[in-house]
């Protein structure tokens, strides 16, 4: 009876799972709107890839990107190898990602190759949809779908291979042929295929950073570009080009007819709207002066408007932005123009690219190269430029330049250029510091060398000037004063100064304001209580003995340059937010210190300016150094100069401070006999050695005149 009532709940259970799993599937393939198609006729089929070894549990195999331009449909497949013995509980493949608006996605296969046999799993593998969006009160927007396929079961050599189409919903939309393809695959241990039909008949290509080559063919009447890019294991590393390795494909046009198309989609020909010129009223409404009106604007598009990383728009961007108070980048660009126009300041739009610089990026006659729409307007004879769609700018116009990027198209008819962020980086760091030393340093040892010869009390002052105090303003004001104290001390540290170790100590005196009005920040750096500190000057402070000599070099605690690789020197220069770095130090001689040379070193080329100067007046050192940028970005051709510069740079970082050895004023019986040892052992060889010596020899000579006269 036990026995029967035992298989009954056992055959029911199975059957309650099984109902569930079909359920679940139901629900997967309907609920979740999953669709599956047929692979397009226009695809090209491409060679299995030969299996090999691989590292890892599991490898892309293979990859094929088919983007027919012509009919709207992006086609992708992956082949991935399952490496490891043991087999898989489970694996997911989540390589896709789609926006709702745009595209919809249909599968064309999902499929297992084992041992010959191609096992299609189209209707049996659970795929999960994820809809995410972002909200804005209860609005959702920027709608976009993540699909992950579930497989189970799988076995050691089982080649995994899903592909799938995506189809633009609007054939009727005529968004200009781009396409840019970034060449490393992470995963891939194998090649990649890319094609890529179209038929405007004037498509340019350029690669950046690698060595590729492009087919290019008709076909039915229509253009064909195809390469294929592979990834090899090389023992434990995979044989690639970089990260940066990128190629572009793009219509053959010139700029000034691009950005007119441009300007014209943006309607910046047309009349600011009454919406707008009431805004604008309300907003400056008491103010006299005109950068008050310009200031209440900038801040009104950017702190007002939420930023949107997609267009809901099409038309009417600025009635549309102050109607929905959130808006894209060019939406709040265009904004922002037809509101200073309300109060009569030119401006215009930029195209900018925020990203790694490419030298190739003029000769891409695209506007989908850049990334980012932002504005330049005039301001008493100066051209300013400004970012709506940026963090939160304080202070006055000047200092709120935006810099943060690499290469600018100022889109302004009959004046059209590429810009760069030249008098932008207007930012300034200046030091001023302060050293005298402990007491601890006038002592000597019983051995006759120095005890902590080289501790210093200091009191370091530290001034940001310029823009980049909008950007530290934005942060720190939300925080309290030891997250400020932190989050500054590790921004310096990061990249511009060398403040040292006891920093962290409690023995630190550290206070910080900020004057966001006339963009400064004030930080000073003091030493409360120096007979708890062993304070050492410098970040890298050296001691050596040579001969007579005992040497300190104190290291310059700015950093002219952040290098951690000096093959990439112009990058590190690209990257620096300062354009001058000025510190003066004064360093109250201790009484070791009986040696130091004055030193200068100027360097002056088209890139940098620096001065070096040291010099010496009633028991103090003083030493400046001041290092200027003067162009606003490197390439990498100019490393091997830079690197050269930078040599005799980090050569002039320190000073010298010395003290020589005057043997008949060091104290102590151990120094004045240090020497005996030495002395006593001459003696001894003298007074043994060479008297036994002497015997011997004679003892020699006396056998042997005996032994002659024997003879």
């Amino acid at each position: 009876m036990i026995t029967k009532i035992i298989k009954t709940v056992s055959i029911l259970l199975f059957m309650i799972l099984n109902l569930s799993g079909n359920k679940s599937f139901a629900q997967n393939k309907i609920d979740q709107k999953i669709q599956f198609t047929k692979t397009p006729s226009w695809v090209k089929k491409y060679p299995k890839p030969k299996k090999q070894e691989y590292d890892g549990s599991f490898s892309l195999m293979q990859r094929e990107i088919q983007n027919n331009h012509i009919l709207k449909e992006k086609y992708i497949k992956d082949l991935y190898h399952i490496n490891s013995p043991r087999g898989f509980e489970r694996f997911s493949y989540n390589n896709i990602s789609f926006n709702q608006k745009k595209d919809s996605l249909l599968f064309c296969t999902i499929s297992i190759h084992r041992k010959g046999k191609i096992i299609d799993l189209i209707e049996k593998v659970y795929i999960e949809r994820y809809n995410n969006a972002k909200s804005l009160g209860e609005k959702k927007y920027e709608k976009t779908t993540d699909i992950e396929v579930h497989f189970d079961n799988l076995k050691f050599e089982d080649v995994i291979e899903v592909s799938y189409v995506l189809k633009n919903k609007d054939n009727t939309k005529t968004k200009p042929f781009y396409f840019e393809d970034v060449l490393q695959v992470e995963n891939l241990r194998g090649t990649k295929y890319v094609l890529l039909i179209e038929d405007l008949g004037s498509i340019d290509y350029t690669v950046s950073n690698a060595k590729q080559k492009v087919k290019k063919y008709r076909k039915n009447g229509a253009n064909v570009f195809e390469y294929k890019y592979s990834q090899k294991n090389v023992g434990d590393e995979v044989e690639q080009n970089s990260s940066d390795a990128k190629i572009y494909f793009y219509p053959r046009n010139n700029w000034n007819t691009i950005v007119l198309e441009e300007l014209k989609k943006m309607e910046l020909d047309t009349f600011p709207s009454k919406k707008v010129h009431e805004k604008v009223h309300e907003l400056t409404k008491g103010l006299l002066s005109l950068e008050s009106k310009i200031t209440k604007v900038l801040d009104f598009t950017q702190k007002e408007i939420s930023n949107l990383n997609s267009s809901y728009s099409n038309s009417n961007f600025a009635d549309t932005a102050l109607d929905l108070t959130y808006a894209d980048d060019k939406s709040k660009a265009i904004l922002t123009i037809k509101m200073l126009e309300v109060l009569g300041v030119k401006s215009w739009p930029v195209l900018i690219r925020t990203n790694e610089f490419k030298n190739e990026i003029e000769k891409i006659t695209s506007t989908s190269v850049f990334d980012r729409k932002i504005i330049e307007y005039i301001f008493e004879k100066d051209t300013l430029i400004f970012d709506p769609f940026s963090f939160a700018n304080y202070g006055k116009l000047r200092h709120r330049q935006f810099k943060d990027f690499n290469l600018g198209l100022r889109m302004l008819p009959n004046a059209i250029k590429f810009i760069q962020p030249k008098e932008l980086i207007e930012n300034e760091l200046l030091l001023t510091a302060i050293y005298a030393p402990t007491e601890k340093s006038e002592n000597f040892d019983e051995f006759g060398y120095f005890d902590d010869f080289n501790a210093f009390k200091y009191d370091i002052n530290l001034k940001i000037k310029g823009p980049i105090a909008n950007n530290l303003n934005s942060v720190y004001e939300k925080l309290d004063s030891k997250k400020i104290k932190k989050q500054y001390i590790e921004f310096l540290n990061e990249k511009y100064i060398n403040i040292y170790g006891q920093l962290a100590s409690k023995q630190i005196q550290f206070d910080f304001e900020m004057n966001s009005e006339n963009g400064v920040i004030n930080s000073n750096f003091k030493l409360k209580d120096t007979s708890k500190v062993n304070f050492r000057t410098g970040h890298e402070l050296l001691e050596e003995i040579e001969g007579d000599r005992r040497t300190s070099q104190f290291s310059n605690p700015m950093k002219i340059f952040n290098v951690y690789d000096k093959e990439n020197l112009w990058k590190s220069y690209n990257e620096s937010k300062f354009k001058k770095r000025e510190a003066f130090f004064k360093i109250k001689k201790a009484d070791w210190m009986n040696i130091f040379k004055p030193d200068t070193l100027i360097i002056e080329n088209d890139w940098i300016k620096y001065h070096k100067k040291t010099w010496e007046s009633q028991d103090t050192i003083y030493a400046s150094y001041a290092a200027e940028f003067l162009k606003p970005t490197m390439i990498e051709e100019n490393n091997d100069e830079m690197v050269e510069v930078y040599d005799k740079i980090q050569k002039a970082n320190s000073i010298d401070l010395r003290y020589e050895f005057d043997y008949s004023e060091r104290k102590g019986f151990w120094f004045y006999n240090r020497f005996l040892p030495y002395l006593g052992l001459t003696s001894l060889v003298v007074l043994f050695f060479v008297p036994w010596v002497l015997f011997i020899r004679a003892r020699r000579k006396l056998k042997k005149l005996k032994k002659q006269k024997r003879i």
